[in-house]
């Protein structure tokens, strides 16, 4: 697997970019996927992101996805 992330913060702001290519050898052909992160800090210890992702590849498990969440820290 050969994976890279880049990361971008600018306030309370950030921006993440991340291309993964992967083989997979029981099914024989690459997963691979990329992926776009939007993020804010909404609170000191909340944040919210979308994460727009796209897979290609000859074997992948997904085509496009889009994921929004909310993270909590302790």
């Amino acid at each position: 697997m050969i994976e890279n992330n880049l990361l971008w913060f600018f306030g309370k702001n950030w921006i993440a970019t991340d291309v993964a290519f992967r083989y997979n050898y029981i099914l024989d052909g690459f997963q691979n996927n990329a992926f776009v992160e939007f993020g804010r800090k909404i609170t000191p210890k909340n944040l919210a992101y979308v994460h727009p992702s796209v897979a290609f590849g000859r074997e992948k498990s997904y085509n496009f996805g889009i994921e929004m969440g909310l993270l909590v820290l302790f």
